[in-house]
């Protein structure tokens, strides 16, 4: 051990039961038994009652079981070794969740590749074998060949001769039209 008035040289183990350094530490090695204090954050052994590892807070912690949470008290992801938990928006650009499909917005489920029930990033819902229960609404497309307007369904599609069209609104009616045949009900006979 040498002291020179300003520094304290020692060469060997040094063994204490407590102390305080004001200044820097520098080691080129060493080993702790219990945990290392740094304002609020802890490493080593037992930094949160009986868990080791890396403890900076209530929110922001890794154990050595791999347990970790991350985050604040509002918005936070937990790993407890089983089960993944997100609080707060997920952001995914692609990925896999149980068994469904992420890709640029769009969700498929079982896959992208062969979707049986996918929704993409515009709205558009595609499925096959699906049972919906309640509303539908549309007011464009095609049900089983019929085509849907605005505030009619009719078939076909192509030409209004040889269609047969059903008019919803206030005075719904129906309407064939054919090359022999045109009926509209109600008639103005019929009032």
């Amino acid at each position: 051990m040498k002291w020179d008035g300003t520094s304290l040289d020692v060469k060997g183990a040094i063994t204490a039961t407590s102390g305080t350094f004001t200044g820097d530490i520098n080691a080129a090695g060493g080993t702790f038994t219990g945990h290392v204090t740094a304002g609020n954050a802890k490493f080593g052994l037992n930094v949160a009652s009986t868990n080791d590892g890396l403890y900076l807070g209530a929110h922001n912690y890794w154990y050595d079981d791999g347990s970790f949470k991350v985050g604040d008290a509002s918005d936070n992801m937990v790993w407890d070794g089983t089960d993944l938990s997100i609080t707060g928006d997920l952001n995914a650009a692609s990925g896999t969740i149980t068994g469904a499909t992420l890709v640029g917005g769009s969700i498929a489920v079982p896959s992208a590749s062969s979707p049986t029930f996918q929704v993409t990033a515009g709205g558009v819902m595609s499925a096959t074998g699906a049972s919906i229960t309640g509303d539908i609404t549309a007011t464009t497309g095609t049900i089983g060949g019929w085509t849907v307007g605005a505030s009619t369904l009719y078939s076909p599609a192509s030409t209004t001769s040889n269609r047969l069209t059903l008019n919803a609104g206030g005075a719904p009616s129906l309407t064939i039209n054919n090359s022999c045949l045109l009926y509209t009900s109600p008639s103005p006979r019929d009032s």
